[in-house]
């Protein structure tokens, strides 16, 4: 990708930011009056305050992106003597940009699609799920373990299908084959996990964000697009595809696939009830209990 056409898109992504963010403000406002206030006990993560949402996505993405990238470092497939090596830039096309450039374009990149997809669709789809859930299937002595697998169950559903469309939209990118198109439906279900146990898209953003810098500053194409030359290390091509994800990028490879069926698995775990999350909730609600009866002995 050439400087100018980066610069183009980031023009695009701020205007995207601007409007989906609108939207993602009303959609987020609706699920905190339908969902979270109708959850005695809220989740930790919906509690946390934003900074400590972007750190976890911050080091969620760190995490992610170093275990993906591990079965190709390991097995030689970016030496230029791999199996099927193929260079990511034969021709010369992909400029050397700054690295403060890079941070600017994919931190409005991440924003913009996290807004539309998580921001806006998922909130108002999980929102209306669990509404309408809520008053049409819930029994007449259901508890708070009920509201909260109803959520969890909800947002299984819209998660799915969000993930779906986020999949397909980035069906048409360079080099697409079947494990990409899975693996971004895999990254879609993460960034949609995440976004339901914070009922924020901060940490959403910030996964997002660090994921594809990290790519595109080591010089790996970025589902399917090299975004630079490399800023760190010598990378300029690939081969063993299953292991590298050749030139789609480690996106399209199976190492990624196992880190972000690992980091889904632990979401999904810190989102159920009895889970050590849910036990930290019940640790507070104990505490909250307690200070009530003591107060009310007092009187």
């Amino acid at each position: 990708m050439s400087a100018a056409e980066l610069d183009g898109r980031l023009v695009g992504y701020i205007i995207v930011c601007g409007f989906a963010g609108l939207l993602a403000l009303l959609a987020w406002q609706l699920m905190q009056r339908f969902v979270v206030a109708r959850l005695e006990q809220v989740p930790t993560g919906m509690r946390q305050n934003i900074l400590a949402k972007l750190l976890l996505g911050t080091l969620l993405g760190i995490f992610a992106l170093w275990l993906a990238l591990q079965p190709a470092l390991w097995s030689g497939a970016f030496r230029p003597d791999a199996s099927g090596f193929v260079l990511f830039d034969p021709h010369g096309k992909a400029d050397n940009v700054p690295f403060l450039n890079l941070l600017r374009f994919f931190l409005f990149q991440g924003l913009a699609e996290e807004l539309v997809y998580r921001g806006f669709a998922m909130s108002m789809l999980v929102t209306g799920v669990f509404a309408a859930a809520m008053r049409y299937m819930r029994p007449a002595d259901a508890g708070e373990l009920w509201a909260r697998t109803c959520w969890i169950g909800s947002g299984l559903v819209v998660n799915l299908l969000v993930s779906a469309t986020f999949a397909i939209w980035h069906s048409g990118n360079p080099e697409v084959d079947t494990l990409a198109i899975v693996n971004i439906g895999l990254a879609g279900m993460v960034l949609g996990q995440l976004f339901l146990n914070q009922a924020s898209v901060g940490g959403a953003a910030a996964l997002h964000i660090v994921w594809n810098l990290g790519q595109a500053v080591m010089g790996l194409p970025v589902s399917g697009i090299l975004v630079c030359q490399p800023l760190l290390g010598g990378i300029n091509g690939a081969g063993l595809k299953l292991i590298s994800g050749g030139p789609f990028g480690p996106e399209g490879s199976l190492g990624t696939s196992a880190a972000l069926l690992m980091v889904f698995a632990y979401l999904l775990w810190t989102a159920m009830p009895g889970s050590r999350d849910a036990g930290m909730q019940d640790e507070d609600a104990e505490q909250v209990n307690l200070a009530t009866t003591g107060a009310s002995d007092a009187d």
